[in-house]
């Protein structure tokens, strides 16, 4: 469940990990213009993890459900998923019984 706001932008982001879904993050106010779907970012997951994510939609609702930790970085001025790409990724996932995370790391990731 969301409760929308209209002052703080969030960000839904696929992690390269083996789950399901996306996780929420708040957008610090001096990146707020530069976060656009598709891109990559920088997010911390756990205690001391930070990982590259790619955003798969901008919004302003936050999660109600667990705490919202604030991205760290963007490193991407345009997208580099595309719309067309994203839902092939979904159809992938799907397909396959396999999480977005596992997708993503196939198709983005190196090594």
């Amino acid at each position: 469940m969301y409760l929308c706001s209209t002052m703080k932008k969030y960000v839904d982001v696929i992690l390269p990990l083996p789950l399901n879904g996306t996780y929420t993050y708040a957008v610090p106010d001096d990146l707020s213009l530069s976060v656009e779907a598709g891109c990559r970012v920088v997010v911390p997951f756990g205690k001391k993890k930070y990982y590259t994510a790619i955003i798969s939609n901008v919004h302003y609702c936050p999660p109600s459900e667990y705490e919202v930790k604030e991205l760290f970085a963007v490193l991407d001025d345009s997208p580099v998923l595309l719309p067309l790409q994203y839902r092939f990724w979904q159809w992938l996932s799907g397909y396959y019984l396999c999480p977005l995370g596992d997708v993503y790391k196939a198709a983005m990731l190196r090594g």
